[in-house]
């Protein structure tokens, strides 16, 4: 997995709440169908463990919605998860990501939810744009500097080290 799809995949819950966002590792994941490439799925999850597959499910219904309707959607999925609906676990992970969203830069929030609202053809590229927006410093200093640590990390990481 790339690094900016990590970074996406990171990012990703912040576009669950307030739109979808992704904990400020801001990764541009592909916002796919599938539980295990979306971005509220992620950050979700427990290391080492697996999804509820009710969760899983809900997840992939709300991708599945119609466009202008899937912020929505999974703002209620993390809302179900912060009410405890799919387990403990979740419900810890899922009040961490609930806070990172209201701490989220306005701006990138925003881009995030419209990027999501997209037809599938074309988040790929709504993402891509974000993340050169992080890199450029237009969500400000804080959200590049994250994007910077992260893509470290995550290269270090993907070396082994």
């Amino acid at each position: 997995m790339s690094w900016t799809r990590r970074l996406a995949v990171s990012t990703g819950l912040a576009v669950a709440a307030a739109g979808i966002a992704v904990p400020l590792s801001l990764s541009t994941a592909n916002a796919s169908a599938g539980a295990a490439t979306d971005p509220l799925a992620v950050a979700m999850q427990v290391q080492g463990s697996k999804l509820p597959q009710q969760l899983k499910a809900d997840l992939k219904a709300a991708w599945g919605e119609p466009d202008g309707q899937r912020v929505a959607a999974l703002q209620a999925v993390l809302a179900k998860a912060v009410a405890g609906a799919y387990g403990t676990e979740v419900q810890q992970r899922a009040e961490r990501v609930q806070k990172r969203l209201a701490a989220m830069n306005p701006t990138l929030k925003l881009d995030l939810q419209k990027a999501v609202e997209l037809p599938k053809d074309q988040r790929r590229a709504a993402f891509k744009d974000i993340r050169q927006k992080v890199r450029d410093g237009a969500y400000g200093d804080q959200v590049k500097r994250n994007a910077r640590i992260l893509r470290r990390l995550l290269r270090s990481h993907r070396v082994g080290n």
